[in-house]
C-alpha cells in the first residue's frame, strides 16, 4: 500500500455531522467494536447504492431498447445515464 496522501474537498449541501476516518483508525480499528460497526454500516450503504444504481441503469437500458424497437427517438442511453448522476450535458 502506497504512502501517498489523498485529499478531497467536500461541501455539505445541508447541515451534517461527519466522521473523519483516518488510516490509523482503519488499521487499528479491527479490534474496536465501534469501528467494525461503522465499517459494516458503510459497506451496507455502498452495497445498497450500487444495487440501486445497477437497477436504474438496467431500466434505462431496457427503456432505450424499447424506444429503438418501436422506432422512437428518445434520449440516448448515455444521456439518460448522465441524468442519473446529474452530470451536466
Amino acid at each position: 500500500m502506497g504512502r501517498s496522501r489523498r485529499n478531497a474537498t467536500v461541501t455539505a449541501t445541508e447541515p451534517s455531522e461527519c466522521l473523519l476516518i483516518t488510516r490509523d483508525l482503519l488499521t487499528r480499528g479491527a479490534t474496536n467494536v465501534g469501528v467494525v460497526a461503522i465499517e459494516k454500516h458503510l459497506l451496507r450503504v455502498m452495497s445498497r447504492r450500487i444495487r440501486r444504481t445497477n437497477k436504474e441503469i438496467r431500466e434505462m437500458w431496457h427503456g432505450a431498447q424499447r424506444d429503438q424497437d418501436q422506432g422512437r427517438s428518445g434520449p440516448r442511453l448515455r444521456d439518460r445515464i448522465r441524468g442519473l448522476f446529474k452530470e451536466p450535458v
